[in-house]
């Protein structure tokens, strides 16, 4: 997960990583807890070590942009993004996360929705 500077990625937030993906299916990535902040924007980024990577998107308009680092051959995401090609044709991406229950929190949990109305954070 990356923070957002100028409608593009920055800095990196947090990180993980799985080795049983299954194709076709909902998979589950923990991450290092960090903290969200409402009316934020963040971004995911996807980085196959071993093979390829699918995803599922959902073209039409009103989506975000997708893009590409401007390195290549990564064996790791990178502290800082450097912006390489852009691809700005409205895509859906979906995605949904859930986090860890603090003493100041209510009891329901912190969740990151992404829908085709918008990308919502909520706790």
């Amino acid at each position: 997960m990356y923070s957002e500077s100028s409608g593009h990625p920055d800095t990196l937030l947090t990180i993980g990583s799985s080795t049983t993906l299954r194709a076709a299916a909902w998979n589950t990535v923990p991450v290092t807890p960090f903290s969200l902040v409402a009316g934020t924007r963040y971004w995911f980024a996807l980085l196959a070590t071993g093979g390829n990577i699918k995803f599922r998107q959902r073209y039409g308009t009103g989506g975000g942009i997708d893009e590409l680092h401007a390195q290549q051959s990564m064996t790791s995401l990178p502290s800082t993004w450097i912006t390489g090609t852009i691809y700005a044709g409205g895509a859906w991406t979906s995605a949904y996360g859930s986090g860890v229950v603090t003493a100041t929190q209510t009891a329901a949990s912190p969740v990151l929705a992404v829908n085709p109305n918008g990308l919502n954070f909520g706790a």
